[in-house]
């Protein structure tokens, strides 16, 4: 579907795919309005629209455990669906705020336990990807493995800052950085353990969030043990150079800034 307000816009093609894949639908009229911030509410549903297209998605059994997810709301379904599957757990007081923003670090702690209660994969070896950010330390304790296996996996890039890349952990996300992530998450899901997929490349104005690199393939990177073996004799070959460069008679007569680089 063409909405009028993407034209242009840096998510256009991303948006298209889910507005095609029916994870995704308009805010009214010809509207997508992709700079409308994402509440916790809609993100549970368009997860729930993703599970329905990669064959997850079943019906919550149980009640409501929500007291503030009115029975009518359009996300109510799908909260206790995510809820029953363990991919939210509320705020407390039986209180789940749909209609508060959903920041960064939260839809990569729900999406990383996606992963694990659907495609049922060991997730460890991305958890412990050391992240770079400028902001690292903001990521609240009980998120900082789910948001590096979003990272690890490309679900989620930083944004460039002054000074370095940041994650901005507790900022809210708008529809259309939702869009391109969910694109991510069904590609990774559809081609794990295959050769990287293409992402529909951004148009339009670019956004920092969103580079046109490919979907990762999911498989943990590192130097074999054999590269390992091969690095560790050089660095030895080297050491032994050095070593006896300073034991010979010939640094003395060197010029000082020779010495010095020495």
């Amino acid at each position: 579907r063409d909405f009028e307000d993407v034209q242009g816009h840096w998510a256009q093609d991303v948006i298209s795919q889910v507005s095609d894949w029916g994870i995704f639908e308009g805010t009214g009229g010809n509207s997508f309005s992709p700079e409308m911030t994402t509440t916790r509410g809609m993100f549970v549903k368009v997860l729930a629209m993703t599970a329905e297209k990669l064959g997850y998605y079943q019906e919550a059994t149980k009640a409501q455990p929500y007291s503030d997810v009115s029975g009518d709301a359009y996300y109510a379904p799908y909260v206790a669906w995510a809820d029953e599957n363990g991919l939210v757990t509320g705020v407390g007081n039986g209180k789940f705020l749909p209609d508060e923003q959903i920041t960064r670090e939260q839809m990569c702690l729900v999406m990383a336990r996606f992963l694990k209660q659907f495609v049922q994969e060991d997730l460890s070896a991305y958890e412990s990807q050391e992240l770079t950010f400028v902001d690292k330390d903001s990521i609240h304790d009980y998120a900082v493995k789910e948001v590096s296996t979003c990272v690890a996996l490309g679900l989620i890039t930083g944004v460039p800052q002054d000074g370095g890349t940041a994650i901005l952990p507790d900022q809210p996300a708008s529809r259309a950085e939702v869009a391109a992530i969910v694109v991510r998450l069904v590609n990774a899901v559809e081609n794990w353990g295959k050769e990287p997929v293409e992402t529909p490349a951004p148009t339009g104005s670019a956004n920092p969030e969103v580079t046109p690199t490919p979907t990762p393939t999911p498989t943990p990177s590192g130097p074999t043990e054999e590269e390992k073996a091969e690095e560790a004799k050089v660095v030895g070959y080297l050491e032994t150079m050095v070593t006896n460069y300073h034991n010979s008679t010939y640094l003395p007569t060197t010029d000082q800034e020779v010495q010095d680089c020495m």
